[in-house]
């Protein structure tokens, strides 16, 4: 997955490795986050041979730290398994790491078989011999189990419930409408670790424009980019427009106020419940779930009375369930479809995406469909989050109004399991992925009300130059 996002192959990835001069931190943990540390110094234009010995050292620290577990491990160290015989900086990162120099590290010709290897030596004695024809032909005539793998309660009974739901369901339109030539109006930016969210909108908190893409490691940029098209399109339709105010939350938030010269930072989940409570007054407890973090807040009387975030693990949030319908061949919104149609969800538990994709593997074997896994994962998703990260035991505790947000629930089925998982009626906006940008946005005209008039922002024609803003 690494060598992946560098766009390099794992020999160009080792070769990259010899080259470096100095290493960074990264996420070892969990391959999600260790993901946005990469793009992270792959956006500050660190060398990507730096970036190649890092990742290499992270791993060889993540496996020692949680096999040794404390205890000292001695040479001679026998090194097995085809990464640790493919790619020597690996190697040499555990060795440095253990202190070991290389007439203490053993690694066999055949390590990256040489668990297979084992089985055909404990196989040399005692059993029945045969043919290798004999034997193959016995093979091929094994078909493959079918069931017995758990299975879940279907998201929808069929096509006409699926519709009903869809007509039920809570959607709260935020309103709309072309700019006016000469307005004032206020900008919010949603930098998050995996993509970039712009909201401008008027006084009368309207959207006038929006903007969603991924930001492939440089938020600076792909905020950029989203301003270009605001802009272009005032200019295409002869409008001029002034901001008054502008602010900016999430992930990438220092970088793009100091380059952007944005007038505040908010705080993501302030973003979001501001968001919220515009859409919901009423709003009892609000659930986030992003790219690969998610943030639950409760409200009582109008104000946040507490806040849970994930720490370690990202198996419950969007880019887990991205990852695996691009691994299918799907995009998100076709994988989503997919799984209302599931009759028999696979119970696929809430695993890392490690541990999860050896879990669907293993239900395809069993006949799982592609619809299956996907409302299988949609489960999971929320099972990780109300049961890991919200560690919720009585779901009277989320109020009569609770208002869900993020780019994943735009995936119905991810928003239908938490439905029956919480027996909680839950609304969102017609933009779930928006709200973020869009709190900042009202966050910006809410503080404009009591300072004085003129903002920071840079303006288009600055654009070109904060480009090349570097911390």
């Amino acid at each position: 997955q690494m060598a992946a996002l560098l766009n390099v192959s794992i020999a160009e990835l080792d070769e990259l490795a010899s080259k470096s001069t100095r290493t960074h931190p990264i996420a070892s943990r969990c391959g999600v986050f260790a993901k946005t540390d990469v793009q992270n110094l792959l956006s500050r234009k660190i060398p990507a041979a730096d970036i190649a010995a890092s990742i290499l050292d992270a791993v060889a620290g993540q496996v020692v730290n949680s096999l040794a577990r404390g205890c000292e491990i001695d040479p001679p160290i026998v090194l097995c398994g085809g990464p640790l015989r493919y790619i020597r900086h690996l190697r040499n990162s555990f060795a440095k790491l253990l202190g070991v120099d290389e007439s203490g590290i053993i690694v066999p010709d055949d390590a990256q078989v040489f668990t297979a290897a084992g089985a055909a030596l404990s196989a040399t004695s005692g059993q029945k011999q045969c043919a290798l024809s004999e034997f193959m032909d016995a093979v091929e005539g094994v078909e493959p189990v079918k069931g017995g793998g758990a299975v879940l309660p279907p998201l929808f009974e069929n096509a006409e419930g699926l519709e009903r739901w869809r007509k039920e369901r809570r959607v709260i339109y935020v309103p709309q409408r072309a700019a006016v030539d000469g307005e004032e109006c206020f900008l919010g930016i949603d930098s998050g670790s995996t993509t970039t969210k712009i909201v401008v909108m008027g006084t009368d908190a309207n959207m006038i424009f929006h903007y969603y893409c991924a930001n492939n490691g440089n938020p600076l940029e792909s905020a950029i980019q989203g301003l270009r098209e605001f802009y272009d399109g005032l200019g295409a339709g002869g409008k001029t427009v002034k901001i008054a105010k502008a602010a900016v939350t999430g992930y990438g938030e220092d970088l793009v106020k100091a380059a952007l010269g944005m007038d505040y930072g908010i705080v993501e989940t302030v973003a979001h419940f501001i968001a919220a409570r515009r859409v919901r007054p009423d709003v009892s407890f609000i659930l986030d779930i992003g790219g690969q973090d998610i943030k639950a807040i409760h409200v009582q009387n109008g104000a946040i009375s507490d806040i849970k975030i994930n720490e370690a693990c990202s198996s419950g949030c969007g880019s887990f369930i991205e990852g695996f319908a691009d691994t299918l061949g799907y995009s998100p919104a076709e994988f989503a479809e997919l799984g209302t149609r599931s009759q028999a969800p696979c119970d696929l538990g809430s695993r890392c995406t490690v541990f999860m994709t050896s879990r669907v593997k293993q239900s395809l074997k069993e006949g799982a469909t592609v619809a299956d896994l996907s409302a299988g994962l949609s489960y999971s998703v929320m099972k990780n989050c109300l049961n890991k990260v919200l560690r919720i035991s009585d779901y009277s505790e989320l109020g009569g109004s609770v208002v869900v947000q993020g780019g994943t629930f735009r995936n119905i089925s991810v928003f239908r399991s938490l439905e029956l998982l919480s027996s909680v009626k839950v609304s969102s906006s017609d933009n779930p992925e928006l709200m973020g940008a869009y709190g900042a946005a009202l966050h910006a005209m809410d503080k404009a009300a009591a300072e004085e008039p003129g903002s920071g922002f840079v303006g288009v024609e600055n654009l070109a130059e904060a480009v090349n803003f570097t911390t």
